[in-house]
């Protein structure tokens, strides 16, 4: 527990230090929307000894103002153990908006994962939808056109379905966005 609250202050002390490269080199305030696209996504992957995890969930954002960016994602995760085998897909919708502007921000995304589900054994296969609701917040740091990001989320729809129902756990995320 030590080495993780150890990590996160590391981080922490790093998206506070780089604020001298929080420059994207893209205006906002153009009237020309290309200017405002960005592309972002999440790359992860987890091995046990009887368990895999792969997933990516690339998308496309749009800076509205210079504070406020929201866009889609598409995610797709491959998930198995000895038992079941899992694969989740669906879109994801997300905001942020920049308390201090490009440092530290607001975070809030919606997911409607639906998942195929295979019996190994039997070959039977079961569908079921994940709907989530993630609200938090994080840090960015800006080099040249490519924003590192951290976020905190919890999941406040706590549906019966969703991947993080009844958990006391927070979400932590870290992606890329290229603007």
């Amino acid at each position: 527990m030590r080495l993780f609250l150890f990590g996160i202050l590391v981080l922490f002390s790093y998206f506070l230090n780089a604020q001298d490269t929080i420059a994207t080199g893209k205006s906002p305030r153009s009237n020309a929307w290309k200017e405002r696209i960005f592309f972002t996504g999440n790359i992860g992957m987890a091995f046990g000894s009887s368990s895999y995890f792969i997933g990516a969930d690339p998308g496309v954002g749009y800076m509205i103002t210079e504070r406020w960016h929201s866009g889609v994602q598409f995610a797709y995760y491959l998930a198995g153990n000895p038992i079941y085998t899992y694969r989740l897909a669906g879109p994801i919708v997300f905001t942020r908006f920049f308390i201090i502007p490009n440092v530290l921000f607001l975070s809030g995304q919606y997911e409607q994962l639906r998942s195929t589900i295979k019996e190994r054994s039997t070959n039977n296969k079961f569908h079921m939808w994940h709907p989530a609701l993630l609200l938090g917040g994080g840090m960015a740091s800006y080099s040249g056109g490519l924003m590192l990001f951290f976020q905190v989320m919890y999941d406040v729809l706590q549906h019966k379905n969703s991947l993080y129902y009844n958990t006391r756990f927070l979400v932590f995320r870290f992606g890329l966005a290229f603007y």
